[in-house]
């Protein structure tokens, strides 16, 4: 099952937020929010996932 599929509408924060701008391709930015869509998560919902999982992984090392 791919990572974020585990997530589907059932992540929800209480902590402050700060805002991330990133640059990326515009067909990489399409099939990415189409991927959103289909799993019912906001970019910054999947985003935000990915982010933890990397960080989770790096300070384990």
């Amino acid at each position: 099952m791919p990572y974020l599929k585990q997530f589907v509408r059932n992540w929800r924060r209480r902590e402050k937020t700060k805002v991330l701008t990133a640059l990326i391709p515009e067909s990489l930015y399409g099939d990415f929010k189409g991927y959103c869509d289909e799993l019912n998560l906001f970019i910054s919902e999947a985003i935000c996932l990915l982010i933890e999982r990397e960080m989770t992984r790096y300070l384990e090392n």
